[in-house]
């Protein structure tokens, strides 16, 4: 199979994206985000983020089928040069402005073929490389249009590429639709039986003080241990690098459902013992606590966390998925008992002094069972979604370097 490089301003024209105040948010017209970019391979299929924008703003920043987005500017060389592709043409809409668009100008490139093009090691290496020559990760367009292209010259091969590769997507995604409908599912059972009281049999109980009857009110601190979390001093070499689990917000704020799986370990004993982390049995509630909160997540293996935590281990087993559900429902009232300067923090002791309700043993019995069923079907998807997410992810390199060799 023939192979063809390129520089990338033999196939593209660069341009910037959309740089609007955040009141021009939330109405108006579809917009491509930064973590739309960042996440997906290709254009998500619905742009859900809107923005008010003019006629001239959408003329400039159009989204078309083939478009190539990469993020132009980071902390970090690792999230340079992050890549999706329209596989669509997608009206009215624009573009982030810390984005570059890559707009093809000949028809050489096949679009699913360069979706994955753009995410392989032989492209993201050029990104680590031009990023590491400048002070503050950013990419120009000079630099761009020095990006070696490197595709098959058979069209056919590179739809059999694309095709090939984005049947493992196809397939993420329609699981990770089946999640989210899952968790809507167990989001609702909670409220039919917690919050509307149509429990099982609640046509026989009675209410009393706007409970039902045997139902109670309690102090979080009084049905569950929380318990916080710490980072090891990063200059000392010896407590990172280990095998211990230790999780961040970042791990929990950019996934969509709340198993979390595959978290790297990263620091070691040493690192534990000498830092206010603590080693949490599996399944407990994770709950960011600063910045950000009020994201919920829960790891089937041990792990600890840092300080961005309160970690919830319920005094009785089959409390959990009621906790965890009673708090997700909640995050306004957690948000509003937070307080700080720098950024908003709740601490242990006021989330401990907030209420909640304790229904009778019964109900909590049958719907942890319930929810329990519900987590596990979510889990095992998560799980085929990791599998497949490893298979795809082998496969990229071998078809991009033409090792793995396809017949058209």
């Amino acid at each position: 199979m023939e192979w063809i490089t390129k520089n990338a301003g033999e196939l593209y024209v660069s341009s910037s994206g959309l740089s609007k105040p955040a009141d021009q948010f939330g109405f108006g017209y579809p917009f491509l985000s930064y973590k739309d970019i960042f996440h997906n391979y290709y254009a998500p299929k619905e742009l859900t983020t809107l923005v008010n924008t003019t006629q001239k703003d959408r003329e400039k920043c159009s989204i078309i089928r083939g478009d190539v987005f990469l993020t132009r500017t980071s902390e970090t060389t690792e999230e340079l040069g992050m890549s999706c592709v329209a596989l669509k043409d997608y009206p009215e809409a624009t573009f982030n402005g810390f984005a570059k668009r890559l707009r093809p100008v000949t028809d050489e490139i096949y679009p699913e073929y360069a979706a994955y093009f753009f995410r392989s090691a032989f492209f993201r290496a050029q990104c680590k490389s031009m990023a590491s020559l400048i002070t503050r990760a950013s990419l120009n367009d000079a630099m761009i249009y020095r990006f070696k292209i490197k595709f098959p010259k058979n069209k056919y091969a590179q739809i059999k590429i694309g095709t090939i590769l984005k049947t493992y997507d196809t397939l993420i995604e329609n699981n990770t639709k089946r999640i989210r409908l899952l968790e809507q599912m167990a989001e609702n059972l909670y409220k039919e039986w917690f919050v509307r009281f149509r429990f099982p049999g609640h046509e026989n109980v009675e209410m009393e003080n706007g409970l039902p009857k045997g139902w109670k009110v309690e102090r979080i601190g009084n049905v569950c241990e929380t318990i916080g979390g710490g980072t090891p001093s990063t200059s000392n070499e010896n407590y990172w690098g280990g095998d211990i689990k230790w999780v961040t917000p970042s791990d929990i704020t950019s996934k969509s459902s709340l198993p979390l799986l595959n978290i790297a370990g990263r620091i070691t004993e040493e690192g534990l013992k000498r830092s206010s982390a603590k080693l949490l049995p599996p399944y407990t509630i994770l709950m960011t606590s600063r910045a950000s909160i009020g994201f919920f997540g829960i790891c089937p293996e041990s792990v600890c966390t840092n300080q961005g935590f309160i970690s919830i281990i319920p005094n009785e087993e089959n409390t959990r998925m009621f906790l965890l559900y009673s708090l997700k429902t909640r995050k306004e009232e957690i948000i509003a008992n937070a307080n700080g300067s720098t950024f908003l923090e709740i601490s242990k002791g006021r989330f401990r002094k907030m209420k909640t309700l304790v229904p009778s043993e019964d109900i909590l019995i049958k719907f942890e069972k319930k929810e329990q069923l519900f987590f596990n079907e979510i889990l095992k998807l998560e799980l085929q979604n990791q599998l497949l997410t490893r298979q795809r992810d082998l496969l990229l390199p071998r078809l991009m370097s033409g090792k793995l060799e396809v017949t058209v």
